[in-house]
């Protein structure tokens, strides 16, 4: 009397199991780089478009006759005058001279981008005014309150 065996034995599936978990262990630095990638382009993007904005503030400016000053003007600064499409800068600093961009550094959807390069991930984050940020000079980074070192006693922020 013959026999059917119609299923797979417990060898072949661990070897289908061992074959899909390889192939997920390769794959997922691959995906997680184009995505990480991705978001580096965001901001670039994002960041062009913010400085075509600023230029574009300095030309109506000059058509209404409000010229803008060479100087270094903050993001915080600008961000009051002008409007963008899109993810608008955190921080940063932008120099006009003769009437254009000539330089900025600006973070950008957790991004820096320098002179339209993307530096590095910004590391900073915004606080409003009055939030007390407790800072242990000892380990070099935000701590709780219960944790900062003060030299004054006063742990103050």
């Amino acid at each position: 009397m013959k026999r059917k065996n119609k299923g797979f034995t417990l060898v072949e599936l661990l070897a289908v199991i061992v074959i899909l978990a390889l192939i997920a262990l390769i794959a997922t630095p691959i995906i997680l780089n184009v995505i990480n990638d991705a978001k580096k382009q965001a901001a670039k993007d994002s960041a062009y478009g913010y400085i075509d904005a600023v230029e574009k503030y300095i030309v109506s400016s000059e058509l209404e006759d409000k010229s803008i000053k060479d100087g270094t003007y903050t993001v915080e600064d600008l961000n009051k005058k002008i409007s963008v499409k899109g993810s608008t800068p955190d921080n940063g600093t932008i120099k006009i001279e003769n009437k254009e961009v000539k330089s900025y550094d600006i973070g950008i959807d957790g991004y820096v981008v320098s002179n339209g390069k993307v530096l590095k991930a910004s590391t900073t984050k915004k606080f409003e005014n009055g939030t007390a940020v407790y800072y242990n000079p000892v380990f070099g980074e935000k701590c709780k309150s219960s944790e900062a070192v003060s030299t004054t006693g006063t742990k103050s922020g």
